[in-house]
């Protein structure tokens, strides 16, 4: 379902216009440019409610420099898209124990490949960056607070790529043809949501928080199919 059909869809269910009333996304006033800005902040919200959607999610491929410690994701690609990244919210990685973010000597190839060790800024930066440590293949990472790859080794005369996952940045409807990329199953929330808000907003009220979305059904639907499956600990003792 694409933006204009969206907006035309809030628009009828909110029963404020007729269906089709509302001719393009652009150039809108009064009414019906309060539709088209509730429908793409509620789209806005969705996104900004979990940072673990799984459509918000991809994979990048990094290829090093030599000498070069720290790899901004203008510098990545994405290999699910197979091009430059576009969007970007941060890299995917849960702390002490990572192992999803892999390295490989380019000479050997994939039979090489082998976890990189995460390790906190503060430390790494202590004891990784501004030091006489000989140049070798990397072998740990951190992320630096302008939210850069920072490796250690720094890397050698040899040619590595690293691999993992990375967390897209919100996506913004601004044309009648764009298209939501959350599964097309799961459009209906959207225009759910956005009813939710203009109600909201004819009410005086400008926020929909997190606990509030939850009471609408498909919402919680989409929880239920787009966020990691909760699994339980093993015994302590």
């Amino acid at each position: 379902m694409d933006f204009l059909t969206l907006c035309n869809q809030v628009a009828s269910d909110s029963a404020t216009f007729d269906e089709g009333a509302i001719s393009a996304v652009a150039s809108q006033t009064g009414r019906k440019a309060k539709v088209v800005r509730w429908t793409n902040m509620a789209w806005r919200s969705i996104q900004n409610a979990h940072v673990a959607w799984r459509w918000m999610q991809s994979e990048f491929s990094l290829t090093t420099n030599i000498g070069a410690q720290r790899y901004a994701y203008t510098t990545a690609l994405d290999t699910i898209a197979t091009g430059a990244i576009s969007r970007f919210a941060e890299w995917i990685c849960c702390g002490l124990g990572e192992t999803r973010f892999r390295l490989y000597d380019t000479t050997i190839g994939l039979s090489d490949i082998g976890p990189l060790k995460f390790v906190p800024w503060d430390e790494f930066y202590a004891q990784r960056v501004n030091t006489s440590a000989a140049n070798g293949k990397p072998s740990m990472f951190s992320i630096d607070p302008a939210n850069k790859l920072c490796l250690s080794p720094v890397p050698d005369l040899a040619t590595y790529v690293i691999v993992g996952p990375y967390r897209k940045s919100v996506q913004a409807l601004t044309a009648d043809a764009d298209v939501p990329e959350m599964p097309t199953d799961f459009h209906d929330v959207i225009s759910s949501v956005a009813t939710q808000f203009l109600q909201l907003h004819d009410e005086g009220m400008q926020m929909l928080p997190l606990w509030k979305m939850r009471e609408n059904s498909d919402f919680c639907r989409l929880e239920a199919r787009q966020l990691p499956q909760m699994t339980f600990a093993g015994p302590l003792a």
